[in-house]
């Protein structure tokens, strides 16, 4: 099937040529230019369909390529749960360390701190929470 297009254009191309040759048939010359012609002519079909084919293949390995890039499928899905863990994570400890700071009277920036420093931030507030109740059991000195 695929040969029918270019057979039937280099027909097509050739019928004006074919023409030519049979009023011409007693120059060898003339024909030969023309067969050269005609080569020519089949020659350029044939470069323009395998460029054809590779514009495609290229644009299926493009399009492959960005199927399976990273952040894509099981990667983003996995992405965006771990995105979503640390939101979680880190709203639930600034909403501890809010509870925690109305209990005891502690300053309110340590909300703030918290909020924007996430998890290293927490660790912080608890070493200082638990310095100043190991200040407080033991009095100040």
């Amino acid at each position: 099937m695929k040969w029918i297009g270019p057979a039937v254009l280099a027909a097509i191309l050739a019928l004006p040529g074919f023409a030519a040759a049979q009023n011409d048939v007693s120059d060898p010359h003339a024909v030969q230019l023309k067969q050269l012609d005609l080569e020519a002519r089949q020659a350029e079909l044939e470069f323009q369909r395998r460029m054809h084919g590779l514009e495609l293949e290229a644009r299926r390995a493009e399009i492959e390529r960005l199927r399976t890039a990273p952040g894509r499928g099981q990667n983003g899905g996995a992405l965006a749960i771990l995105i979503l863990g640390m939101i979680v994570v880190r709203a639930l400890s600034t909403i501890w360390v809010y509870r925690d700071i109305e209990q005891y009277k502690a300053s309110g920036l340590w909300i703030a701190i918290v909020l924007v420093g996430g998890l290293l931030a927490l660790i912080a507030y608890v070493l200082v929470r638990l310095g100043n109740l190991q200040q407080a059991r033991t009095g100040p000195a």
